[in-house]
């Protein structure tokens, strides 16, 4: 009779532990967030690529690919370029620096944290990183995409996590 016993304290362990690690990861989300909404820099993040359900009204908040520029906080020719990468998601690449930045836009893996600088060779020697946000709806004034600048909040540097910047309070 030992077994029983054993194994619903084991799953008890096992569920407790995992509750453990979810909270864990809720503090340390809540703790990078505020870190980057009190010392953040603005920038705008020219969208790349993000879930299609974002173009529409309603549904739940999603990922989104953006390019951002430390030295160009206002996003200013980012857009051609990420025109450019969003054009390799689906066009065969012609060059070996192409091929780098295609292979970035076609891995749709959501990376919460991680900035990818893409190649000199790809953005004129610029410092341009790809980068994943999480788009909450609340925060687009719509509520769903619009248009490709969003405005966000980010830590410079070559990682980190990247917030949609909350609208002014008026």
């Amino acid at each position: 009779m030992a077994f029983p016993t054993a194994g619903v304290i084991g799953a008890g362990v096992a569920v407790g532990g995992l509750a453990a690690f979810w909270v864990g990861r809720a503090w340390v989300e809540r703790r990078q967030r505020s870190r980057v909404m009190a010392d953040g820099v603005p920038v705008v993040g020219w969208l790349v690529q993000a879930n299609a359900t974002l173009f529409h009204p309603g549904g739940e908040d999603a990922p989104a690919q953006l390019l951002i520029c430390f030295d160009a906080p206002g996003g200013e020719g980012l857009g051609e370029l990420a025109a450019e990468v969003g054009r390799l998601k689906s066009e065969p690449p012609a060059t070996e620096v192409e091929r780098v930045v295609a292979a970035l836009v076609r891995d749709e893996t959501y990376r919460p944290g991680v900035r990818l600088r893409l190649p000199d060779e790809f953005t004129g020697g610029r410092e341009v990183y790809a980068a994943d946000v999480w788009v909450e709806r609340r925060l687009l004034p719509e509520g769903r995409l619009t248009d490709r600048q969003l405005a966000c909040l980010a830590i410079p540097g070559v990682e980190g996590r990247v917030y949609l910047e909350p609208p002014a309070r008026g």
